[in-house]
């Protein structure tokens, strides 16, 4: 009987502690404010794009001009695989005329042969020149040693190189940045009046080199003076991509020193410049 009645007096303080939802149910609302979570640094789409500094350039498309080559008439008829003979005597392989500097005689003989010696690994033409008494006269030439090949550089660039010559050996080469460039450039921006975060700039740089070298065995040493130009550009990104605008530009003059290994008909290269502060490696073939 207690318990009974301790249950009818607990149910009026049940009922008046019913939430109020179940009268008034919430409604969902609409809210197209961001998420408190929502990132602070989220990128947004620059004002550059809908109203530029003046002029946008963009740098992905490239204004290609039309070769306009007028046709010329074949003067020695309508074959186009006819070619006239410029020179007589011509050797393909060695050259024409390079015998008689080697001393070869240029008549009085019947016949010759062609073979190939070696000369500190290097292969080099030479000539038996057979006359009508049965004589026999060896020719040897020393054609000049060519070496050709790619280059990286540890400051971002590729390029290649060239050599020629046998104790004393003139080399160049020429290299560049690689880096693609997918950016949006405005020729017109300034660092004061951009409204995206900047990150790391962007370089680019050419460099033309041409040097002499020595030879001894099959290892060459050379030294190089260099001429370049750089161009630096700061660089953004907004939502859409990258941006980019004029930092400096200028030329400058260096030098690289190094060094050339021919292993068989394979060439190792190595160069320092110490003024641009960048180590360089080339592979390649020598003939």
């Amino acid at each position: 009987m207690k318990k009974l009645l301790v249950v009818f007096l607990i149910l009026p303080f049940l009922s008046f502690s019913q939430s109020k939802w179940r009268e008034t149910p919430p409604t969902k609302k609409n809210s197209t404010s961001t998420s408190t979570n929502t990132n602070t640094n989220t990128l947004k789409q620059s004002s550059w794009r809908s109203n530029p500094p003046t002029t946008t350039k963009s740098k992905s498309s490239t204004t290609y001009k039309s070769n306009n080559l007028n046709t010329q008439s074949n003067f020695y008829g309508q074959n186009p695989y006819y070619y006239p003979n410029l020179y007589n005597n011509y050797d393909p392989y060695w050259g024409y005329g390079r015998w008689g500097r080697w001393g070869a005689p240029n008549y009085g003989y019947s016949t010759y042969i062609d073979y190939n010696y070696s000369i500190q690994g290097y292969r080099q033409p030479a000539r038996v020149y057979i006359y009508e008494d049965g004589q026999r006269d060896t020719i040897r030439g020393k054609k000049p040693i060519v070496n050709v090949g790619f280059l990286y550089s540890t400051n971002k660039q590729l390029g290649g190189y060239f050599a020629v010559g046998n104790k004393i050996y003139f080399i160049m080469d020429f290299h560049s940045t690689y880096e693609p460039d997918r950016s949006t450039f405005f020729e017109n921006g300034r660092i004061d009046d951009i409204d995206f975060p900047l990150i790391e700039d962007l370089i680019k740089e050419r460099t033309f080199y041409f040097g002499i070298g020595t030879r001894t065995d099959r290892i060459g040493v050379h030294c190089m003076i260099g001429f370049g130009s750089e161009d630096i550009f700061w660089r953004g990104e907004d939502i859409v991509g990258e941006i980019t605008f004029p930092k400096s530009d200028g030329k400058f003059t260096t030098i690289k020193i190094g060094t050339m290994y021919d292993i068989k008909n394979f060439t190792v290269k190595f160069d320092m410049d110490p003024i641009r502060e960048f180590v360089q490696f080339g592979v390649g073939v020598n003939f």
